[in-house]
């Protein structure tokens, strides 16, 4: 079913999981008893469920990798995660905060643990906004050294369709051997990734597209495209 947001005047699905750009989440939150499926280069496999109008909670698994289907590195770990997240309004539909956590391990190994804890600020309504939020991950039971620095953005260019983009900042420990005194230095370095891409809105649901491309200094680390399919389960 299509509903009508009578301030900006877009149309969007109603059960449509507006609560993130292509990965990082933003300000607002799925409604009460609304809940969504994700899936994410195939691969990546992500629900998430309305507790409240304010509270969700979601939970993910990539379930097999590409290094699971080559039988000398068979038995690759499945990393899986929950991620809790509350929605805060501000102002209704101007300004929204949220804070949460990703907390997930990787089943197969013991000790494993990885997540994030995160806050966000965005202003805007749920179709055209752009949010700015920090974070701390950890990993094996230890806070990184640095925060996470992120800024996102949403835009209605057409009927059914929004431009999206979604960055971050964060520096990385990083290691150069000196051949001149045989010495290896490590230090931190800036890394910076950037993305756009467009989000289309179906009948049954929606779908996002783009690039991730991550810079250390200078120099382009790596490229990444990016497809996901945006399902709402609720009936």
């Amino acid at each position: 079913m299509e509903s009508t947001d009578k301030e900006s005047g877009a149309v969007y699905i109603k059960k449509l999981d507006t609560g993130n750009y292509f990965f990082v989440p933003n300000g607002y939150g799925l409604r009460k008893g609304e809940s969504t499926y994700q899936n994410t280069l195939l691969w990546f496999h992500q629900f998430n469920y309305g507790v409240s109008d304010h509270f969700s909670i979601g939970g993910g698994v990539i379930p097999i990798s590409i290094a699971n289907l080559l039988p000398i590195l068979y038995g690759v770990p499945s990393p899986v995660w929950i991620n809790p997240k509350l929605s805060i309004p501000i102002i209704k539909d101007e300004i929204n905060i949220s804070v949460g956590a990703i907390a997930g391990t990787l089943l197969g190994e013991k000790g494993r643990d990885l997540g994030m804890v995160y806050s966000s600020i965005t202003l805007g309504n749920r179709v055209n906004n752009v949010s700015v939020g920090t974070g701390y991950g950890y990993a094996d039971r230890q806070w990184l050294n640095a925060p996470v620095f992120t800024m996102s953005s949403v835009l209605k260019v057409g009927k059914k369709c929004q431009f999206i983009t979604e960055n971050y900042m964060v520096q990385l420990p990083k290691s150069d051997f000196k051949p001149s005194t045989n010495e290896t230095v490590t230090y931190d370095q800036w890394t910076t990734v950037f993305s756009l891409g467009l989000k289309g809105i179906k009948k049954r649901g929606a779908y996002s597209y783009g690039l991730f491309v991550a810079f250390e200094g200078k120099k382009i680390a790596f490229g990444l495209p990016w497809f996901s399919v945006h399902l709402p389960l609720t009936l």
